[in-house]
C-alpha cells in the first residue's frame, strides 16, 4: 500500500512515493495529475477529485512542516504547485458543465472553483460531473498550509498571490455549494456534493466532515 513501510523516513521521502502514480501533463507551467485506480476511480486511468486534493494536502503539509533551510524546501514547493496546477485545470475543465454551481468564484469570476469529481488523467475529459466535497477541502487545505509555509518569506514564491487568491475563492464556493442551510436558517450541514445531498432524507457523509 502507498507509504505503508517498516521503516521511518521524512514526510518529504513519503510524497516522493507519488511519483510512481503521477502523470506529468504539462512541464511549463506545471501540471501534473494523480493517477487513481480501483472502485469509482476504475482501472488507473483517470484522476478522482479526492486523490487530486489528497496530493495537495500532503505536499502542502510537507511544505509547512519544513525548516526554511531544508534543502528539499524548493523541491516540495515545485511539486506542490504542480498540483496546484492540475486542480486548477481541473477546474477550469469543469467550468463548462458545473451546472450547480451559480457563482463562478475562481480566477477573477471565470472559472468555478469546485472541479468535477472525475477527469481522464490528461485532463481533456471531464467524465464526472459535480463536486465532490472531500476531494475539494483536502485541496483547500493544502493550498491554506502552502501558503501559510511561504507568507513570511523575503522571497515569496511567484505562486504565492495566485494560490492565496485561489484559496479565498475556493473556501467561500465550498460555503455556497456544497453546504446546505436548514429551513430555520441557523444550521447548515455539508452536502454530498454540489449537485447532491442536504439535510434528512437527501443524504450525508459523515466521512466528508473531516480532511484526509
Amino acid at each position: 500500500a502507498l507509504f505503508s513501510t517498516g521503516n521511518t523516513r521524512s514526510s518529504y521521502e513519503a510524497i516522493l512515493e507519488l511519483d510512481y502514480i503521477t502523470n506529468v501533463v504539462e512541464t511549463s507551467p506545471p501540471v501534473w495529475a494523480l493517477v487513481a485506480s480501483g472502485g469509482a476511480a476504475g482501472a488507473g486511468n483517470d484522476v478522482v477529485s479526492e486523490g487530486q486534493g489528497y496530493a495537495l494536502m500532503v505536499t502542502g503539509i510537507t511544505l509547512a512542516a519544513m525548516d526554511a533551510s531544508d534543502p528539499n524546501r524548493q523541491d516540495t514547493m515545485n511539486r506542490f504547485y504542480a498540483f496546484f496546477g492540475g486542480w486548477r485545470r481541473m477546474c477550469e475543465n469543469s467550468t463548462p458543465v458545473a451546472y450547480c454551481q451559480s457563482n463562478k468564484l475562481c480566477a477573477d469570476g471565470t472559472v468555478a472553483c469546485l472541479p468535477g469529481w472525475k477527469h481522464n488523467k490528461f485532463f481533456t475529459e471531464v467524465t464526472g460531473t459535480g463536486s465532490a466535497p472531500d476531494g475539494d477541502e483536502d485541496a483547500i487545505v493544502g493550498m491554506i498550509m502552502a501558503i501559510k509555509a511561504v507568507e513570511n518569506d523575503a522571497q515569496k514564491p511567484s505562486w504565492y498571490d495566485e494560490v492565496r487568491d485561489w484559496a479565498d475563492r475556493s473556501s467561500t464556493s465550498f460555503l455556497l455549494h456544497n453546504t446546505k442551510l436548514s429551513n430555520s436558517g441557523q444550521n447548515r450541514i455539508l452536502k454530498l456534493g454540489s449537485c447532491w445531498g442536504g439535510w434528512e432524507q437527501d443524504g450525508n457523509n459523515p466521512s466528508y466532515h473531516s480532511q484526509g
